[in-house]
């Protein structure tokens, strides 16, 4: 399962370079991205999802989208239409501490075209230009990589701390 998830991404990131602006990380560092993103009950690079980052939040949109969530805080749209769609009502209603698309791209932080969020190109080019801010292309540390979630010292290293687990599931393949 692990093996074919790998090779789906690597070829949707394969592809993206054709359509995406350049990114100076490497696949290997933007695929540990989206693994370390993913939601545990999708495949890797899913981009149909909406994550809650407030309780209240997702309790609310439970309450008109319930057969579309599969866990406490994620709702998969199912496509790139239906997520602009959900995004746009739950921003209407208040709601932008949200983590969205494969990459999981906290909405509040980062602005691009709501259904850029939905779109694997897109949103794989947001992700690198996001984590090329906060590493030295020529020294890749968890520590460093782990500021794409977050640079509060107790939630970065437990970030870090997935990324290195990760990374130690690609490398013993």
């Amino acid at each position: 399962m692990l093996k074919k998830t790998a090779l789906i991404l690597f070829v949707l990131i394969s592809n993206i370079n054709l359509f995406a602006k350049e990114c100076s990380l490497s696949y290997s560092t933007m695929y540990l991205i989206a693994m370390n993103e993913r939601a545990t009950e999708k495949e890797i690079g899913y981009p149909y999802l909406i994550s809650f980052n407030k309780k209240k939040d997702a309790q609310e949109a439970k309450k008109i989208y319930k057969e579309l969530f599969f866990n406490s805080r994620t709702l998969d749209c199912k496509n790139a239409d239906s997520c602009t769609k959900i995004l746009s009502s739950l921003l209407d209603n208040g709601s932008d501490n949200l983590d969205l698309g494969a990459f999981q791209i906290n909405y509040h932080f980062h602005k691009i075209p709501i259904s850029h969020y939905f779109k694997i190109d897109k949103s794989y080019s947001k992700s690198c230009e996001i984590a090329e801010k906060f590493i030295d292309k020529n020294n890749v540390t968890f520590e460093d990589l782990a500021r794409y979630h977050s640079s509060t010292k107790k939630y970065n290293a437990r970030y870090a701390r997935a990324l290195e687990i990760n990374y130690n599931k690609i490398v013993s393949r």
